[in-house]
């Protein structure tokens, strides 16, 4: 077998030469009707919808852990080459880099053309609120929060997982990470089989926010942006968000563009006033999605390394 740190950088080769895998199969979308297999199932059979949920959690959980470590193993016995392959697929499938910065580009270059139609429509695939109205300033708000929320769970989580425990502990990632954008809405209909699911990323997610931030306000140091701003304004305002985590790389990249994110913001029909983060030094253009791409690209680049580094050293030290 190739060495643990060649899969991961194999599989961001992968990712970054051909993006989101589009016409193979794909363990996410896999994991997204497993759990409404999962939650049909739970629903009607337990009356606590509460427990419902819990147990829906942790069975895809099991699911993608029996079924991962097996296909893994059974692979391995065919030839050691084929669990090579494999590993680098599953992992190429966890990580998000391309897409993100493809969907960023999308924005932007619909902005550049005066199409705010098409901006809006292009914003509404990264993020979950109402775009059909939304004046450019917002469209650009909403993008640049998009962005640096999505680098830390999209980009950097992923990789974090993957250095640790390869493609098994990446995909377990993906899953919960993938049953909280599924119920993880304080609604009617997921208040209670979604709590689970909810506080569980918060506490996954709560390393990984906080090293994005980090990483932000590195980037931006290394491309001469605010990064004294991003480091103040992230350990002042992250607090600030309603989201635990991801205030973190929010706060990070308003400080490092000196621009204000949050405040009101329309989701299934409601009008939300989300805390400010950071200060309006300057208003929001396209400029300013373009400068959140670079940013979070450098930011994986620079954790990729790190990582990396940390990994090498690891191996280094039990070959003696």
């Amino acid at each position: 077998m190739i060495p643990h740190y060649l899969h991961i950088l194999l599989a961001v080769l992968l990712d970054s030469l051909f993006g989101d895998p589009k016409r193979v199969p794909h363990p996410v979308q896999l994991f997204a009707s497993l759990a409404g297999l999962y939650e049909k199932l739970f629903r009607s059979r337990v009356d606590d919808q509460k427990t419902a949920g819990i147990i829906t959690w942790f069975s895809v959980l099991l699911t993608i852990g029996t079924g991962s470590t097996l296909l893994l193993f059974l692979t391995g016995m065919l030839h050691p080459l084929a669990e090579d392959i494999v590993s680098v697929y599953l992992l190429y499938t966890c990580f998000a880099v391309r897409s993100l910065a493809e969907h960023g580009w999308a924005v932007y270059g619909a902005l550049l053309r005066g199409d705010i139609e098409e901006a809006r429509r292009n914003v509404g695939m990264i993020c979950s609120r109402q775009t059909g109205d939304m004046t450019r300033e917002e469209v650009c708000r909403a993008a640049v929060e998009s962005m640096a929320e999505n680098f830390s769970d999209g980009v950097l989580a992923p990789i974090l997982f993957a250095l640790v425990g390869g493609p098994l502990a990446a995909l377990l990632y993906k899953g919960v990470n993938t049953m909280d954008s599924m119920f993880g809405y304080r609604n009617e209909e997921y208040l209670l089989f979604g709590w689970f699911s909810a506080k569980a990323d918060d506490v996954i997610n709560y390393l990984p926010a906080r090293l994005s931030g980090v990483c932000i306000c590195l980037s931006s140091l290394l491309m001469g942006k605010d990064a004294r701003g991003a480091w103040k304004i992230m350990m002042r305002d992250a607090g600030k968000h309603a989201s635990p985590n991801a205030g973190y790389p929010e706060a990070a990249m308003a400080g490092a563009l000196q621009v204000q994110l949050g405040g009101k913001s329309s989701y299934f029909g409601k009008v939300i006033e989300k805390p400010v983060l950071g200060d309006s030094l300057s208003t929001l253009d396209p400029g300013h999605i373009r400068s959140a791409i670079f940013i979070t690209l450098l930011g994986f680049a620079l954790f990729l390394v790190a990582g990396t580094v940390v990994l090498l050293g690891f191996t280094y030290r039990n070959w003696y």
